[in-house]
């Protein structure tokens, strides 16, 4: 178990294979579904430490390792160790039943890398609610740039959708980090109006790397964009901006969401943002969004 995870926050402890029998009840599925999801799991996930987080009334895996800043310098232990089992079952269910065998054997032979683990876990994120009738197709090749590939090719309906698939949530270790230095300057004696508060968040961070997986798309079936787990709420003001700055030949909307269903849609236009709410069956909400700048 983490030593760094507070110990009075921990009600009890359990096992993967248990929880994930009581989250296959209470979604309706059979035992002998379970018993399948759970066997494609790889072995060191399978063997993993799962404690009920008391304050945040969840059950939790440890597996990965700890956040760490672009100097690997600061190193926050919990988000990226301690993580929501249910998110985890979802995951695989949708591998098993959403994807082919080849597809499916590939990406849960990647979430059993510590070093990416939660990176990789989620990619599926967008396939756990996708529309009934859409085809997804995991590392497609499909109008990419030369030797790239997106993470997902959605067919089978009036869109193909090509996406790419970010966990953003490295710059919320590198704003723990500036205000645990902020909280060390004021303890020993810097006066307060010498520290400058934390920053608003950095959208343009968001979107690198992402541009330039895609080729400019001429046919209108097809919409090209991205998912975005941020981990912390992103300022307004810096996220249109950046997202206007992107070529709308390459991407036409990004999706601002994490594991739940609510989520801020970027698009060209209306049309797009409806089609995308649609096929992911997302809720459009501002939840995740800083109107004012502020600083969280």
């Amino acid at each position: 178990m983490n030593p760094c995870y507070p110990q009075k926050l921990i009600t009890e402890e359990s096992s993967i294979e248990e929880e994930f029998f009581k989250i296959g009840k209470l979604l309706g599925d059979k035992k002998i579904l379970v018993l399948e999801i759970f066997n494609l799991l790889p072995e060191e996930i399978k063997r993993a430490t799962v404690l009920r987080d008391h304050l945040a009334k969840r059950m939790l895996y440890e597996f990965g390792k700890p956040l760490t800043t672009s100097s690997s310098s600061y190193h926050c232990f919990g988000g990226n160790q301690n993580l929501e089992i249910k998110n985890l079952y979802l995951a695989i269910r949708a591998a098993k039943s959403r994807l082919n065998p080849s597809d499916a054997e590939k990406f849960i032979r990647s979430i059993s890398d510590p070093n990416n683990h939660q990176d990789f876990l989620f990619e599926m994120r967008p396939v756990i609610y996708l529309k009934k009738g859409l085809n997804p197709k995991y590392e497609s090749e499909s109008n990419c740039a030369q030797n790239k590939n997106v993470d997902w090719e959605v067919g089978g309906g009036e869109y193909t959708i090509l996406l790419e698939v970010k966990n953003r949530i490295g710059s919320t270790a590198e704003h723990l980090e500036y205000i645990d230095k902020m909280l060390s300057e004021l303890s020993s004696g810097v006066d307060p109006e010498n520290i400058a508060p934390p920053e608003a968040p950095n959208s343009e961070k968001l979107f690198k790397s992402i541009e330039y997986k895609f080729n400019n798309q001429e046919n209108t079936n097809v919409l090209q964009g991205a998912w975005i787990n941020t981990g912390m709420k992103e300022d307004k003001k810096s996220l249109h901006s950046c997202f206007k700055a992107l070529d709308k030949r390459k991407i036409q909307f990004a999706i601002i969401a994490g594991w739940g269903k609510r989520a801020y849609i970027l698009s060209v236009n209306e049309a797009c943002k409806k089609t995308i709410l649609e096929y992911f069956d997302l809720i459009e909400s501002s939840d995740l969004i800083s109107f004012d700048g502020a600083k969280t």
